[in-house]
């Protein structure tokens, strides 16, 4: 399947197109490389079929990887849509599994669920806590119209997202390219 069919699926769901996007900008601002690396290409492919999983997956769907863990891009999602949680505000195993995946040296953890108010607090309280307990930085939260698979059709609902971000964030240099930029900016500063 080529890409652009495959962005498009991601991006019919409406709420994985910007976890794309956030996800290749976060991986712009931490390798420096030369041009076309083969395996930042082959690495952002498999991202890409991550996605597509989850764009197609039926609300519910529990067998597909939660967690992109490249050499580059590492990431999990957390989807937050059980109920009967969120009625007895148990975030607790929401919080001990985000506390897996900062242990694991994921980066980015996006946690999506239902935009009604109770579980958008929700969300938010798992938000907090996971903040406090992690040394995580809340980088956005938004409300997003998805279209989701609910017994085999797609249905638009009203999604929210909270982006965290990890203290840690590994950043790649290639010495050859990283000598060039730096001798290009002491070049930049002299002729000041």
């Amino acid at each position: 399947m080529e890409l652009l069919e495959k962005y498009e699926i991601i991006n019919k769901v409406g709420l994985f197109f910007p976890v794309l996007v956030q996800e290749l900008s976060f991986l712009g601002e931490k390798v420096f490389y030369k041009p076309k690396n083969e395996k930042i290409i082959v690495e952002v492919t498999e991202f890409i079929n991550f996605l597509k999983q989850y764009a197609e997956r039926e609300i519910g769907e529990e067998k597909i990887p939660k967690n992109f863990e490249g050499n580059y891009c590492r990431c999990g999602i957390v989807i937050i849509a059980k109920s009967f949680k969120r009625e007895v505000g148990d975030s607790k195993p929401f919080v001990s599994y985000i506390q897996k995946l900062v242990q694991g040296k994921l980066e980015n953890i996006y946690l999506i669920g239902s935009s009604t108010l109770n579980n958008r607090s929700f969300i938010d309280q798992i938000s907090d806590e996971a903040q406090k307990k992690f040394n995580l930085e809340q980088c956005t939260s938004k409300k997003y119209k998805a279209k989701i698979k609910i017994s085999g059709e797609r249905k638009e609902v009203e999604t929210y997202l909270i982006l965290l971000r990890g203290p840690e964030i590994v950043r790649y240099y290639d010495k050859e390219y990283q000598e060039k930029f730096i001798e290009t900016a002491n070049r930049t500063k002299e002729n000041k």
